[in-house]
């Protein structure tokens, strides 16, 4: 025999931004049955514990953007003639291709080392707030370096890159706005002097352990004594340089 329908009702659809081929709703349980999982009390511990995958699940999401953000400024700016050149070729753009070149791939490096790390429980509350804002944040500045690439076109919807630039937007604020994960990382992971020393050590874990070459010394290390990470062996994929 059916039983009746739960008290289930959507309230309205909302309008966003970008993000449009995903829709969002407001939804109401007025008197709807549910199931508990877990223990009473427990759920504020599981969402954030499913919510700190999720970051990095939207770091990388964030890295999706600046990719594509970067393949269609290149591919227009390889092609686009302007003063009997490319405009790839001058100086400006080129500035900016590059910066969203070095954005990009740092960001995917972040993200990657920062998943290869997960089985280290510590090391990855501190590793995921700071990759899910360098990532984020680095969508939203190449989708913007790559508008400014294409200039007029940019802002209009032809090429896509005002579409990348309002889904990227979102990235930094949902599973946890970038402002209070940095607060957050620096109250609650770094705050306390043991706590500081504890992730200092962890971090030289995880450097490589065989350079291959030294970094040159920075000038402001004598006075601030902190001493630059070792280089760690690059990555093996040459695709990672194209972003394509």
């Amino acid at each position: 025999m059916r039983s009746a329908a739960n008290s289930i009702e959507v309230v309205r659809i909302e309008e966003k931004l970008g993000l449009h081929a995903s829709p969002t709703c407001q939804l109401r349980f007025a008197g709807a049955d549910a199931q508990l999982l877990g223990q009473p009390g427990d759920g504020l511990k599981a969402m954030f514990v499913m919510m700190n995958h999720a970051r990095l699940d939207v770091a990388m999401q964030g890295v999706a953007h600046a990719a594509q953000a970067h393949a269609l400024a290149s591919a227009y700016a390889d092609q686009r003639r302007q003063g009997g050149r490319v405009i790839a070729r001058h100086g400006d753009v080129a500035r900016m291709l590059a910066e969203m070149d070095a954005l990009t791939l740092g960001a995917r490096a972040m993200g990657y080392r920062a998943a290869a790390l997960l089985e280290d429980a510590d090391l990855a509350a501190f590793l995921t707030p700071v990759c899910k804002v360098f990532c984020t944040d680095t969508a939203s500045r190449v989708a913007d370096l790559g508008i400014q690439v294409l200039g007029g076109y940019g802002y209009l919807p032809e090429y896509g890159m005002e579409q990348i630039w309002r889904d990227a937007r979102v990235t930094r604020l949902y599973e946890g706005t970038n402002g209070v994960l940095a607060m957050t990382l620096v109250r609650r992971l770094l705050g306390a002097p043991a706590k500081l020393r504890f992730w200092r050590r962890s971090i030289r874990r995880c450097r490589c352990p065989h350079p291959r070459r030294p970094i040159p010394a920075w000038p402001n290390c004598a006075r601030t004594g902190w001493q630059p990470p070792l280089p760690c062996a690059p990555f093996p994929s040459p695709a990672w340089s194209s972003h394509r």
